[in-house]
């Protein structure tokens, strides 16, 4: 054993889900409430601050941290998140922001708390990372499309960082930048193929592998908290949640790099499997 002390946090729509992710063995979880926007296209939120508080009381009785989630506020929204944040005060471990008029404004109102900052905001580089250490971010969710070799200075900053299932959780654009969902469902039509001159062709992404041995290198940095996001699809973000515990198993045991991405490759092809059953599942209603 390693002895890494990987975490799994896991975003929750409703105490329905939220119990069930503690029965699987979850060390944090993450939520927010209908009036603040927090990027969840389709999935629940908890309805008011009292019903989340509930939740997070629920959540550390069973020995887990709860964050709230805020990272889509602006405008008109921005006051009212800031003074929803101070109301939840210590009955939340943290919240996960976005916005750095947010910060700024807890800041202002004196609200102290441990941060996170999302991936929503883009933080690219050591700097960038460095103002927002200074108005109290604690830990950072990698942007997706930064490589180890990229994110390996900002891992050295003193803040803590989650990391995506990038194989299975994984924006071809610059996920919180991107205006490519349509429909009722906010479907992301950048993952579909497209056809021309009897030709199929995607937008190009890093494979399965290489996000499996970018995971393997984030935590040989010192990442150790892998992230599940929220999903319209409880049964969609269980299975996410089954594979990351499986990756969390098989890195806590040293496999070797090439080791475990062959491993992780299995695992990714057998709840693929489950994904398709839940396709099928819905086709047929």
């Amino acid at each position: 054993m390693t002895g890494y002390g990987i975490k799994i946090q896991a975003g929750v729509g409703g105490f329905a889900e939220m119990r069930r992710f503690i029965a699987a063995g979850a060390d944090e979880l993450y939520g927010g409430i209908s009036s603040v926007p927090s990027h969840v296209y389709g999935a629940d939120n908890f309805s008011s601050p009292g019903e989340l508080l509930r939740a997070a009381a629920e959540a550390r009785a069973a020995g887990l941290k709860f964050f709230f989630v805020a990272n889509e506020v602006g405008g008109r929204l921005l006051e009212h998140a800031a003074r929803v944040i101070k109301k939840l005060g210590p009955g939340v471990d943290g919240v996960i922001v976005k916005d750095l008029a947010l910060l700024r404004r807890l800041a202002e109102l004196k609200v102290k708390g441990f941060y996170i900052l999302s991936t929503l905001a883009c933080c690219y580089n050591s700097r960038t990372l460095e103002l927002y250490r200074r108005l109290g971010v604690r830990r950072l969710a990698l942007p997706e499309h930064l490589t180890p070799a990229e994110a390996a200075g900002m891992m050295r900053r003193g803040v803590g960082t989650e990391v995506f299932i990038k194989a299975r959780e994984y924006c071809v654009n610059a996920n919180g930048l991107c205006f490519l969902q349509f429909g009722p469902e906010n479907r992301c039509f950048c993952r579909d193929e497209f056809r021309a001159a009897g030709k199929a062709f995607r937008m190009p992404g890093p494979s399965a592998a290489e996000q499996f041995g970018q995971l393997y290198d984030f935590v040989k940095l010192g990442a150790r908290t892998i992230k599940v996001g929220r999903s319209p699809r409880p049964e969609g973000a269980a299975l996410v949640f089954k594979e990351a515990s499986a990756l969390r198993d098989m890195l806590e045991a040293g496999e070797p790099r090439g080791s475990f991405v062959k491993k992780a490759l299995r695992v990714h092809a057998a709840i693929e499997k489950g994904f398709d059953a839940l396709r099928a599942g819905e086709a047929r209603k």
